[in-house]
């Protein structure tokens, strides 16, 4: 999620466009979010990670949000007018996978075990080792995690 914040605009144009960081490949369904003073406006990246906002007036935030994903780059943005629309281009990181196997001192797995992460930011996830002691757990900030 970013949160850009402090923006000043009259009414305008921002278009973009965003990528993943690690395949550099666009991002389709990221949720965007204007709030100015009129309210909020929320649009979607398309199949090709673009995106456009038009007619935003006394605009003071942006949030860009995608499951599985966290922004990367700046997150405060100052819009000034101009006649061309202004460009924004944002890169987002997939949050890791965490996979492994729970096995006993002799190596042997260990199914049905509890493996956990908390996190501070998004709490605790719980998965359940599969019968050869595999599991998977998706979705996770590793340096900010404890298991």
């Amino acid at each position: 999620m970013c949160f850009a914040q402090g923006l000043v605009a009259q009414s305008g144009t921002i278009i973009g466009t965003v990528t993943n960081a690690i395949p550099h490949e666009p991002i389709a369904g990221v949720t965007i979010r204007v709030f100015g003073s009129h309210g909020a406006d929320e649009i979607s990246t398309d199949a090709m990670g673009v995106f456009r906002v038009k007619g935003i007036e006394d605009c003071c935030r942006i949030l860009f949000d995608k499951e599985g994903f966290e922004a990367v780059g700046p997150s405060n943005l100052r819009f000034k007018p101009a006649t061309d629309p202004a460009q924004l281009n944002l890169t987002m990181l997939p949050w890791p996978i965490l996979q492994g196997r729970v096995l006993d001192p002799e190596r042997h797995p260990i199914p049905g075990s509890t493996i956990e992460a908390v996190n501070l930011s998004w709490g605790q996830k719980t998965v359940t080792a599969d019968s050869d002691g595999g599991f998977t757990l998706n979705m996770i900030s590793v340096p900010e995690s404890t298991f």
